[in-house]
């Protein structure tokens, strides 16, 4: 009995690590027979999403469950990637269909989109959390060659703002010769010198304005613009600078705590003191209604947008 708990127990905690799936070897490793690793599957107390994984059926289905076992499933040197990759990095705006794993191997697992390579450097991939992935800066050069160049833009942004990725590090990595010839790569590259020098935006929904702006063809607004203030240092989501037009874009956090509400106040009154002009948009008016978004901001700078006009 004692050593029946104990393989439980060793299972229990090597499949936790890796949030629920854990490999045939591992089950055998711990002291199951095939005999009882066939009773267990059978008995429906165990299931396997791919050959060779198995995954405790009380174990709740998830996204990063699904990426555990498809990485356990290409083998030896697998790696989440791609979408995937992003997604365990933090970037949830992307729509993760199948589970994206980069392979050095002839693994082809059914329900994963595979993405064969011939490199797959030390530095580009490593465990995150139980789950081999790849690199924040090898995971954006992946991502650029499957996505719009607007996801890859979110995604660069959500990275650097949380400090996984470092602007100049990036721009160096992309000018290897591997990476330049990879497809999405050069756009990639032009939004990362882009914001050299720059301040990470505050927020997603940031960037989302700014690519209205620029689909738009309206003048493009300087990204965290920084003001001195008789009370310090504040910055401007986006300011345009010549005309003291400040843009803020106002998330949910600035409704329901009244300290972020306030201290916004009082930032807005100490810039309006020294000349400046504001456009505050929520969040349903640059994801919902972009078009009126556009016309409020043409208008405050008397100029009509050359993308799109007005019905």
């Amino acid at each position: 009995m004692g050593k029946a708990i104990r393989r439980d127990d060793w299972l229990a905690a090597a499949a936790h690590a890796q949030h629920g799936p854990f490999t045939y070897t591992q089950a055998r490793q711990a002291g199951f027979s095939e005999s009882a690793i066939t009773r267990r599957v059978e008995s429906g107390r165990w299931f396997a999403p791919h050959r060779g994984v198995l995954c405790d059926k009380a174990v709740p289905a998830s996204a990063v469950r699904d990426i555990s076992a498809a990485v356990l499933a290409c083998g030896r040197g697998a790696a989440a990637s791609h979408r995937s990759a992003a997604q365990l990095w933090g970037v949830e705006s992307l729509v993760v269909r199948r589970p994206d794993v980069t392979v050095l191997t002839r693994a082809r697992p059914p329900g994963v989109r595979i993405h064969a390579t011939t490199r797959l450097l030390r530095t580009e991939a490593a465990p995150l959390d139980g789950i081999r992935v790849t690199s924040p800066m090898r995971t954006l050069v992946d991502l650029a060659e499957v996505v719009e160049a607007a996801e890859v833009e979110l995604a660069l942004d959500r990275l650097w703002r949380r400090r996984v990725v470092d602007l100049r590090r990036l721009v160096n990595y992309l000018g290897d010769p591997w990476c330049m010839h990879k497809r999405g790569s050069a756009a990639l590259r032009a939004l990362a010198r882009e914001r050299s020098g720059d301040r990470a935006s505050g927020s997603d929904v940031e960037t989302l304005l700014l690519q209205i702006i620029r689909n738009a063809r309206l003048p493009l607004p300087v990204r965290q613009h920084r003001v001195v203030t008789p009370f310090g240092l504040r910055y401007l989501d986006l300011a345009y600078v010549e005309r003291k037009i400040a843009i803020e874009v106002d998330g949910m956090e600035s409704r329901f705590d009244r300290e972020v509400f306030l201290d916004g106040r009082v930032r807005q009154n100490l810039i309006e003191a020294q000349g400046w002009t504001f456009r505050r948009f929520g969040f349903a008016h640059v994801t919902d209604n972009p078009l009126w978004t556009v016309f409020t901001l043409a208008e405050a700078l008397h100029v009509q947008p050359t993308r799109w006009k007005r019905r």
